[in-house]
């Protein structure tokens, strides 16, 4: 009856292991898709603010009208052009976490 005691344990543990295995999964594979979805709106959120003004228009302005010297102007270009950066780093990593879900998918 040990034997039979063992084998019921052994058998039980293997169920409980494979639960385990199988809600770590499930967890992974939603948080992987949680952060895609926060990730798509943070992305989408940025563009448009970076899209609802016209900073080169505006820079322009401000340069030939003598409100900002161009050490500002090329100082707020920078700026611009790393806001861009910042968005293309938040599309890549959309991009990893999307391939990460897609190979789930499978």
């Amino acid at each position: 009856t040990n034997t039979v005691k063992l084998a019921n344990a052994q058998s039980s543990a293997a169920a409980l292991l494979a639960a385990d295995e199988q809600f770590r999964f499930r967890t992974h594979l939603q948080c992987c898709y949680e952060t895609t979805r926060a990730l798509v709106q943070q992305i989408d959120e940025y563009r448009s603010l970076i899209q609802s003004v016209d900073v080169f228009e505006l820079l322009n302005q401000a340069l030939e009208s003598g409100q900002i010297s161009l050490i500002e102007y090329l100082s707020e270009l920078s700026l611009y052009h790393e806001s861009h950066e910042r968005l293309c780093e938040m599309e890549h990593d959309a991009a990893m976490q999307y391939v990460e879900l897609q190979l789930y998918s499978r």
